[in-house]
This record gives structure tokens, sequence and C-alpha cells, in this order.
């Protein structure tokens, strides 16, 4: 006989007859629904580890991603800083060279005016020393003049007379010689100055064309002189002067041009 599950339920402390096959059955079902249990409790358990790991995971993996983007964040901030300040550093250099340019500017005026100056002053002096050399050459005939006079003359009066004028004038020969001598000095002194003048103009003028000015990290700038032809620089290239060229003349000597010679290739440019 079977169980008779409404009497069960509505009589639950009343005893029935039940076949063994039947129990055996019923303990044969309730073994596998507790294995089946046990088997899905396991696997719930083991669902709800992985659920919980993977939660740590997630949360780990947002927290490094969190600190990536802030660590971005903060780069991002320092990057705009550096930006700025570079920025600022290249407005500075910009003005500071616009500034080199016009002192440059006025210097070459300035020593093109003193250079005019100078050569007028130069020719002032060849006039004056050509009228000290005319003046001292007419000493020198008057003085061989009274000699002639003395060895015509014996009279020991008029010897005495022309040795004091030959005294005299010996005197004044020297001063004048003095004076030729301080004004020849003066003209080597502004010989040496106009060729010095003249060497500044011309570096000024190669200074006047600064190389173009990069900003970047740890700014730098470099001006350097690169061969045409094999790219050589710095110690490769030397300057001589292009006797081809002559720019001017100070007292007679020619100023020659600047050129530029590779060591490598022997280009000139």
């Amino acid at each position: 006989m079977g169980i008779n599950w409404t009497k069960a339920e509505d009589k639950p402390g009343k005893s029935q007859s039940i076949q063994g096959r039947i129990l055996l059955d019923l303990r044969h079902k309730t073994d596998n629904l507790e294995e089946e249990l046990a088997k899905a409790k396991n696997e719930l358990m083991t669902t709800q580890r992985d659920l919980s790991n993977r939660e740590i995971n997630y949360e780990n993996s947002l927290q490094e991603k969190n600190d990536a983007v802030n660590e971005l964040k903060k780069k991002l901030g320092i990057m705009e800083i550096e930006c700025t300040s570079l920025s600022e550093k290249s407005n500075n250099l910009k003005k500071e060279l616009d500034e080199t340019n016009k002192k440059l500017e006025n210097t070459i005026n300035e020593l093109s005016d003193t250079k005019s100056s100078l050569s007028t002053k130069i020719e002032e002096i060849n006039e004056l020393k050509t009228e000290y050399q005319q003046k001292l050459s007419s000493k020198d005939n008057k003085i061989n003049g009274l000699k002639e006079e003395l060895e015509n003359k014996p009279d020991n009066t008029e010897i005495e007379e022309l040795k004091t004028q030959n005294s005299q004038l010996n005197e004044k020969i020297n001063d004048l010689n003095s004076t030729v001598s301080e004004k020849e000095a003066k003209l080597q002194d502004l010989n040496n100055l106009l060729l010095e003048k003249d060497t500044n103009i011309k570096q000024l003028e190669i200074e006047l064309n600064p190389p173009e000015i990069s900003v970047e990290e740890d700014t730098t700038f470099k001006e350097r002189t690169v061969c045409p032809k094999c790219g050589a620089v710095g110690a490769n290239i030397k300057t001589v002067e292009d006797k081809t060229k002559v720019l001017s003349y100070v007292g007679g000597r020619p100023m020659y041009a600047h050129k530029k010679i590779c060591k490598k290739c022997s280009t000139e440019f």
C-alpha cells in the first residue's frame, strides 16, 4: 500500500501501513535529493567564492584604474604648468632677442659714426703730417743754406750769430720732430682703433643674424656654422681673410672680408 498524502496532511499524527519497497524508493529519492542539495550547496559556495573573488578583483582593478587616472591627472597638471612656463620663457627670450637686436643696430650705427669720425681725423692728421714734413724740409733747406753761408763768410760775429740761429733752428726741428712723432703715434693708435671697430662691426653684423630659437624641455641655444657640402661643424670650420674682397682701406692698409673653409672637404663659403 502506498502513502496516502491527503490522509497524512489531514491527520499527520496517525500512522499508516507502508510497503518496504516504497520506503526504499523514498529513501533513495531522499538520498538523491540530499546529494543534489549538497552538490548545489557546494556549487553555490563555489559561485559565491568566485563572485567574491571577482568582486575583489574588480575593486582592485577599479582602484588601479582610479590611481592611474589620478596619476595621469597629476602628470597632465605638471605638463600644463611646464607648458605655461616654457611659453613664458619663449616670450621672454623673444623679447630679449628683440632688445638685443635693437642694441646691436644702435651699436653698429654708433660704430659707423665713429668710423666716419675717425676717418675724418685720420685725414686731418695726414694733412698735418704733410704740413709738418713740408716745414721740416723747408727748415732743412734753410739749415743747408746757412751752412753754405757760414762756409763762405769767415767773420766770427756772423758765425756766432749763425751758430745761434742754427741752434735755435735745431731746437725747433727737434720740437717739430717730437710733434710729428706724437702725431704719428696718435695716428697709429687711431688706425688700431679703427681696425678694432671694423672688426667689431663685422662681428656684430654676423651676430645680427641669430639662429632660430626652439623652446623645448631643458631649452638650450646653439649657433653653429655648418659646411653646406659635407655638414661638418665646430672645429672643422675655420675663418680666413678673403684676399679677393677688399672692404676698405685704413691708413693705406686694405681691410679684407672673411670667408669660411671646411677642413674636411676644403669647401669655401
